[in-house]
This record gives C-alpha cells, structure tokens and sequence, in this order.
C-alpha cells in the first residue's frame, strides 16, 4: 500500500497557484495556460508556478472530495493520481479554484505494475464524463469536440525501462455478452511521462445506463498478458 501523505511545502506551491488562478480568471480557463504563472500577471509567484506546473487544477465545487470525483471521471487528470510511484500531495483552494499537486513528488518505479479504473468489484460507477464540470482540458477524444461520453475506463501499465518498446494492447468494455461502443483513446501528456504510466482507455459512446454490471478486457500482445474486471454502474 503507498504511504500517501500530504506535504506543506506542496500545498503552499497549488494554494499560490489558486489564488494567481481566481485573480486571473480568463488564464484559468484555457489550456495549457491555466497551469502557468506569468510575471507580469498578478499573484505571480515561483512557488506557485512550479505548483501550477505539476499539479490538476479544476473548479472547487463544494468540497475537495466533489473536485477528486471531478477529475477522476476524466482521462488525462484521473491518470497521474493512480500512479503507484505518487507519494506527497498538495491541495488548494481559492473561491472556486482547486489544485492538487500530484507530480512533485514521484519515487522512481520498483517494478511494472497494472492498475484500472474502475477498478474490480466497484459499485455505484458514475455514467457521466467529468463528472459536474463542462468539460475537460485538452479533449482527450479530439473526435468528439462536445465530449458526449461516457465515464472512461482506463488502464495504466507501468514499467521501469524508459526505451521499451510501448505493447500493443487490445482494450475493450462489455455489457454481458455485448460489446459496448466506446472512443479509445491513449492519452499522452507531458505531464504524464511514458516511462511512468502506458494508458489506453474507452470511453463509452454517450452515458451508459445505471445498474450495469459491465466488464473491461485488456490485452497486451508484446507479453502475452490480459486481464479482466467487473465493475457496477449506477446506485
């Protein structure tokens, strides 16, 4: 189990990011600006670029436990706070501006690994996108500028050598017998290195309905390995 623990230094640098992102509202708002601080700007701080620039920035909403459910409902924010290797976090808050420091402090890889999402035995899985924000920055389905999708699935697969070769996997979301139509999409970010985490994932095409026992199914065909996991959506 990883040792997860909040870290002052972390949430002083995402708390400064907040506050420069409620003074400068317009830069929040787009992407990639939203995670830079500019000089010129007000509330800059280096503490709180370096937060900004390491960090998943989104609307507060109620409470920080509304805004993990947020980003967890998405592709390219979800992916950085599943990685084993995360150890420290950081969390801000500024009126409606929340960020969590979720790459300053990452531990090099011990070994591969494999984790999805939903993971096995989930009840209760959300159907919508991102939750109750619009939308998420950058669209990781490009073909579908509206994001009319579902909750994503995803699965990471970590490994320690920077120069494997990325495995060929075949990832696929079932309802019973019945294949769902899904987007996939393999999300790549800068702020997600490929050493660290191999992601592809499915996004059901529009919601999918409550009380569903849905399966996800994964091959990946440079090792030979699969796997497969049930998950429950709806209450």
């Amino acid at each position: 189990m990883t040792d997860l623990k909040l870290e002052r230094e972390l949430c002083d640098g995402v708390q400064r990011h907040a506050a420069y992102s409620r003074s400068n509202p317009k830069q929040a708002d787009a992407w990639p600006d939203a995670h830079e601080e500019y000089r010129d700007k007000e509330g800059y701080t280096p503490e709180g670029h370096w937060g900004g620039t390491h960090a998943d920035i989104g609307p507060a909403l109620d409470n920080p436990e509304e805004a993990i459910d947020v980003w967890m409902g998405t592709f390219y924010h979800r992916i950085p706070m599943l990685v084993p290797e995360l150890r420290r976090i950081g969390w801000g808050q500024a009126g409606p501006f929340a960020a969590i420091d979720i790459q300053s402090f990452v531990v090099p890889p011990e070994g591969e690994w494999t984790v999805v999402w939903p993971p096995d035995g989930m009840k209760e899985v959300p159907i919508d996108f991102a939750g109750k924000a619009d939308k998420e920055l950058p669209n990781p389905v490009i073909e579908d500028p509206s994001q009319n999708f579902g909750y994503p699935v995803t699965l990471q697969l970590g490994n320690t050598k920077p120069d494997a070769p990325s495995p060929q996997i075949n990832m696929k979301l079932l309802d019973g017998r019945t294949r769902c139509p899904a987007g996939s999409r393999r999300p790549t970010s800068r702020r997600t290195p490929t050493w660290r985490s191999r992601t592809p994932g499915a996004a059901p095409q529009g919601q999918a309905q409550a009380r569903h026992d849905l399966h996800g199914h994964g091959e990946w065909y440079l090792t030979g390995n699969k796997i497969s996991w049930t998950f429950k959506t709806g209450s």
